[in-house]
């Protein structure tokens, strides 16, 4: 008799345990799902708004007489098209205001920005379809205006574990990865823009809008000084980019796996269509 009490009293705190085992796994299974099904909308997004580039039709020349001389043809330009159909963007949410795609790596998203979030954190934990939780959205801060011609806009997305959003970004510190994916694009309704990476910075959390006075030149040379500043061994700077405070510059923000730490990918402008 007292050995059966005995084992009851080990068994209590077994079948507690195990309760509460059982109970995180479930719970963590649940938490994987939703954030897998979140994960998909960006997959699903991408589908509908993808435009296929289409195929020009040559048109014959008009045969002129023999005693005509042939007029010298005029240089045209090809059209610009943009391949992201930003109308059914808009269906989805209408926040979307651009697309960042970074060729031959997972960045290919919607860019956001909430117009009524007064702390600007909205999609730091809220998906393109305002579903609650990660992966979030790549969103700006209302203080950067939505056609890029700020001095410096500052694009924000969460380094997810698997790779998503700006979780490939820690790639970067590999410099042969960095100079095979030095091309990011930014897709406007009516404009094409192209930058060039031109650092790659472990820097700290400070925030930036506040800490400099991006209004004015000094204040991206600032920023770009500070920049230079950096040193450590995940932090470097590609020469072979010419960059000064006249220019424009993007900066991809995300979190380093460390609390005060932030990762930032910089980019200047060479070329708008």
């Amino acid at each position: 008799m007292q050995s059966e009490r005995k084992n009851s009293k080990i068994n209590i705190p077994f079948i507690i345990c195990l309760i509460v085992f059982i109970a995180a796994l479930v719970f963590g299974g649940v938490y994987l799902y939703k954030q897998k099904s979140r994960e998909k909308v960006y997959d699903d997004l991408k589908e509908k708004v993808a435009v296929d580039t289409p195929t020009a039709t040559p048109v014959p020349p008009t045969q002129a007489p023999e005693d005509t001389p042939t007029p010298t043809p005029l240089p045209t330009k090809e059209p610009v098209v943009i391949p992201i159909d930003f109308a059914a963007a808009k269906e989805v949410n209408n926040d979307i205001y651009a697309w960042i795609r970074i060729p031959d790596t997972e960045v290919d998203y919607p860019i956001l920005q909430s117009p009524d979030d007064v702390i600007d954190s909205y999609y730091l934990d809220h998906t393109v379809e305002k579903a609650e939780g990660l992966p979030g959205a790549i969103y700006t801060h209302k203080l950067n205006s939505k056609n890029f011609h700020d001095r410096c806009t500052i694009i924000y997305g969460h380094n997810m574990r698997d790779g998503s959003m700006f979780g490939s970004l820690g790639n970067y510190r590999d410099a042969a990865y960095a100079d095979e994916h030095d091309t990011i694009y930014i897709y406007t309704p009516e404009h094409i823009l192209e930058y060039k990476v031109f650092a790659c910075i472990t820097y700290d959390d400070r925030y930036i809008p506040g800490a400099f006075d991006f209004s004015k030149d000094e204040g991206l040379q600032a920023y770009l000084d500070s920049l230079k500043e950096v040193r450590n061994w995940a932090s470097y700077w590609r020469d072979s980019v010419p960059v000064t405070s006249k220019d424009k510059i993007i900066t991809l923000s995300t979190c380093n796996g460390v609390f005060d730490e932030r990762y930032l990918i910089e980019a200047v402008l060479v070329d708008e269509k």
